[in-house]
């Protein structure tokens, strides 16, 4: 990356993220992060992303495998799914700053059904990968983000060719046939990435998990093993977490008890939820929003 490309990028984050935290700039799927101080590893989900870093270093553990990623590196993620993740190397006068790119499937497959796939393999393939940025994509980057200026109806016309620019460029680069595996009808990591969304569309019912199984395709077994290959747990581990995080993420934004915080993301003891929510992020629901909020 060029020192011109890196500065101008730079800049237009810093324009945006005047203190710490994560922007919502008006993009659809598009969002940008400042941090200012390192962190411990902490808890996370992960959707199908990727993650350019502008500046500064950060750590993500996933499935027991660590990636370290900095500036002019960007990790990509194929499905949703439970990490770690850590801020490695920030401070004031150089706060970390990334962009973070959530994947649009209908962008997604338009972009794929107009690359040939015939050098797709069947093997399963790893669930997260860290690359080095072309010039060409961070370029893209750049005339997203100062895309937020711009009347709406052209901002939003003109994003999404933007996007689908990104989407080729991640396709063509050695990353191509990791992704093709879970779009790619009939793939194992296919069948998987549907069970997900279902999984994430339906999270707050109870499941069966045969009955998803053949919602899928898959034998019983087959779903399993696959499952955890990708995701580094059980399907009905899977769906607890994704409870547990939305109800995080409700405590923060309202001001409601923890039995109603349950109930909303289907528990029916709150007894149970909080119990679950202790081993999940170390403290009880009441502490942990408490420490977050300050």
């Amino acid at each position: 990356m060029t020192s011109n490309l890196y500065t101008d990028l730079k800049q237009q984050i810093l324009n945006i993220a005047l203190c710490d935290g994560v922007y919502d700039i008006g993009i659809s799927d598009l969002k940008i992060c400042k941090r200012s101080k390192t962190s411990n590893l902490k808890k996370c989900f992960y959707d199908a992303m990727i993650l350019f870093m502008v500046q500064g270093e950060k750590q993500t553990v996933v499935n027991h495998n660590k990636f370290q990623y900095h500036e002019g590196q960007c990790i990509v993620t194929g499905v949703a799914m439970p990490s770690l993740s850590a801020v490695t190397r920030a401070d004031s006068n150089h706060p970390m700053l990334c962009i973070g790119l959530d994947f649009n499937d209908s962008l997604m497959l338009e972009v794929l059904n107009s690359i040939e796939n015939h050098y797709l393999d069947n093997s399963l393939p790893s669930d997260i990968f860290v690359i080095d940025a072309s010039e060409t994509l961070a370029d893209a980057f750049l005339r997203l983000l100062k895309l937020r200026n711009e009347d709406p109806f052209f901002r939003n016309f003109l994003s999404q060719n933007i996007i689908k620019e990104i989407y080729f460029r991640i396709i063509i680069s050695p990353l191509g046939n990791f992704l093709r595996h879970f779009y790619k009808e009939g793939t194992p990591s296919n069948q998987i990435a549907k069970a997900i969304k279902f999984l994430k569309d339906h999270f707050k019912e109870e499941i069966n998990i045969n009955d998803l199984s053949d919602k899928i395709h898959m034998s019983p077994s087959a779903f399993f093993r696959n499952f955890s290959k990708v995701t580094g747990t059980t399907p009905l581990q899977y769906q607890k977490q994704l409870r547990l995080y939305e109800a995080q993420r409700i405590l923060l934004q309202q001001d409601i008890n923890t039995q109603k915080a349950a109930f909303l993301v289907g528990y029916k003891s709150a007894n149970q939820f909080c119990r679950d929510y202790k081993k999940l992020f170390g403290n009880p629901p009441k502490t942990n929003i408490k420490l977050l909020s300050a």
